[in-house]
């Protein structure tokens, strides 16, 4: 769970999933506000945010200028799209502020407004740029600050004394801190203040686990289409080769068959398409394969393309095919399907793709992105396995979490992830790798479970209050099985404080929080139990969202199904592990002891 901010609102809401312009912050939103003061208050002029896309950046830009006590803002945009919506988070979280929006016609700002939005290409022209003194902003933030090193950007933020010691308080945000031509954003920003990237840091939840964003399911559509000699140009396919080599007849075909094959049931597809040509044909091939699709170009009249993007959130078109255009200032939570009909070898680029369909809508259970690969030689094209850090580039279906923790249990057996692996290969070898372990811990030394004075024969909530049965599996440690091999456990870090972590089936962290409230005795249980509550949805089926709410209640010492009789299969477990059982033995009672009995016998020891 992130830290409480040091400040605070009339009424800190908690966190909401619907993307509404109207929602209360949630807590990693309000961790990043704490985030931005601190390093405002240790002198960090120019700070830069990293947020995945569709995880509400725009709404947190609206509370900075407060927050960080400033006079006069600048909010600096690559898009014109983007404008308007920053614009109206700034209004809707300050309603005393003047906003004003600068660009193009619309010359809209003065000396006396709060907070200028203001479009770069607008302000790149010197002209436009008078009309503002140099030091009238002590505030200046810049959206998709991956473009920040562009020459129209910095003559911009030169000119507002960015770079100067004493110049006003820079503040970046963006969902890919990458950039194409290789030049540095360390160059222009001195620290990383707030990350909340799309693959989480070692031992942290991410967003996908936490359900803030839904869970990607790639399937992968494999073209006889040779891309081997299409040149690069600035790290990427050069654009006019690339269409030549990708626009036939057969590779569209191939696109149009797996649409119709994979994503059937699917409601709002965006297709990423590698040029004009590309996309008019794609959207009159899926038209006259009776599938309802536009097509939206840079070069699309400005009233057509609002006019397309509507229907295509109401669901009269359910297809839209695009270049360039929706990869930046783009929202249609209801894009339930990606089609990644244009190669790129620029993993920018990707994330940016990948990132226009995973944000949550109410019943979207997960996005599927049809990834077509083409015969690419030498070229390292980026995939959703890359993307997500899988070795296995065909994971047949599987979301790509499922897919992580397969190859995080894969890693701790020693099994090797070969280049040809299907998920469904590696899986059979990790099943035989893990018959072997059981067998040699079947035939080792009985374990004893209750030698010790704490190993009482039953489980800790009686004594501590915890609605959860926790184990006790050592001095002062404590486990508690949430999935088959997925555990949270309760002990001492190496401060002293205890704390509650979790771990996947092979003891790979999945997060975990300090138990501030806990006495010198033992651990604070209720703090623990609220963990577990909020953590659930780690474990469960990405097809069944409900169980996010319920899962915790299936591990309650009081579930309907720990009070039954032993199973026979549970009792012959027992007895060939050599523990204790009897008859009246129940489901609850036989699971605890070969939970624990599990526990010590592997690598979560």
């Amino acid at each position: 769970m992130s830290p409480q901010p040091s400040f605070a609102f009339a009424a800190p809401p908690p966190p909401h999933v619907e993307a509404h312009p109207d929602a209360p912050l949630r807590d990693y939103q309000l961790a990043a506000l704490d985030a931005i003061r601190e390093a405002q208050a240790r002198g960090v002029r120019r700070q830069l945010v990293v947020m995945a896309t569709g995880l509400g950046k725009g709404h947190l830009l609206g509370y900075v200028p407060a927050v960080v006590g400033a006079r006069r803002t600048l909010v600096l945009c690559h898009r014109v799209e983007i404008l308007d919506q920053l614009a109206g988070h700034l209004r809707r979280a300050n309603p005393e502020y003047r906003v004003a929006v600068e660009q193009g016609g619309r010359c809209e700002g003065t000396p006396d407004h709060d907070v200028i939005v203001a479009s770069v290409p607008t302000l790149a022209s010197a002209k436009r740029r008078l009309a503002f003194a140099p030091d009238q902003f002590d505030l200046v933030m810049h959206d998709e600050s991956h473009h920040a090193m562009a020459k129209s950007h910095t003559d911009v933020l030169r000119y507002f004394r960015v770079p100067e010691p004493d110049g006003p308080l820079l503040i970046g945000y963006t969902a890919t801190p990458m950039r194409g031509d290789r030049q540095k954003l360390a160059d222009l920003f001195d620290e990383v203040v707030f990350d909340k990237s799309l693959r989480p840091r070692k031992g942290q939840i991410g967003p996908i686990e936490e359900g803030w964003l839904c869970t990607v399911v790639p399937v992968r559509v494999t073209t006889e289409t040779d891309i081997s000699a299409v040149p690069t140009h600035s790290g990427d396919f050069s654009a006019g080769a690339l269409e030549t080599a990708i626009n036939t007849a057969d590779r569209n075909d191939e696109i149009i068959s797996a649409i119709n094959t994979h994503a059937a049931e699917r409601t709002t597809i965006l297709v990423f398409a590698a040029g004009v040509d590309h996309a008019e044909t794609l959207t009159a091939r899926m038209t006259a394969d009776g599938i309802e699709a536009r097509c939206v170009l840079g070069t699309t009249h400005a009233d057509v393309r609002r006019r397309t993007w509507a229907d295509f959130a109401d669901g009269t078109v359910r297809c839209v095919v695009n270049v360039g255009v929706a990869t930046e200032g783009f929202d249609c939570p209801k894009i339930d399907c990606l089609v990644m009909a244009r190669p790129t070898k620029s993993p920018l680029l990707f994330t940016q793709m990948i990132g226009r369909g995973m944000r949550q809508s109410p019943g979207k259970v997960n996005l599927l992105v049809l990834d077509v690969s083409d015969a690419c030689g030498k070229h390292r094209v980026q995939t959703v396995a890359k993307l997500f850090g899988l070795r296995v580039q065909d994971t047949l279906g599987t979301d790509v979490i499922a897919a992580a923790a397969v190859e995080a249990r894969a890693a701790a057996l020693d099994v090797e992830v070969r280049d040809d692996d299907t998920l469904e290969k590696l899986e059979r070898r990790i099943r035989a790798a893990e018959r072997r372990s059981l067998k040699v811990a079947t035939t080792a030394t009985p374990i004893d479970l209750f030698g010790e004075p704490d190993h009482a024969s039953d489980t800790l909530p009686r004594r501590t209050g915890s609605v959860f049965p926790w184990l006790s599996v050592g001095s002062g440690e404590y486990a508690l099985e949430i999935d088959r091999g997925s555990w949270a456990t309760i002990r001492r870090n190496h401060t002293g404080q205890w704390c509650v972590d979790l771990s996947n089936a092979v003891g790979k962290p999945m997060g975990g929080e300090n138990l501030t409230h806990s006495s010198p005795d033992g651990p604070d249980w209720q703090q623990a139990d609220l963990f577990i509550k909020r953590s659930a949805g780690v474990w469960s089926p990405p097809d069944k969202p409900y169980l996010r709410l319920q899962r915790w209640k299936f591990l309650c010492h009081e579930a309907a199904r720990r009070q039954r009789a032993a199973t026979p299969a549970q009792l012959g477990a027992l007895e060939k592990w050599r523990l204790p059982a009897d008859e009246g033995m129940s489901y609850g009672a036989a699971h605890d002891a070969l939970s624990r009995a599990v526990y010590m016998a592997t690598a979560h020891r």
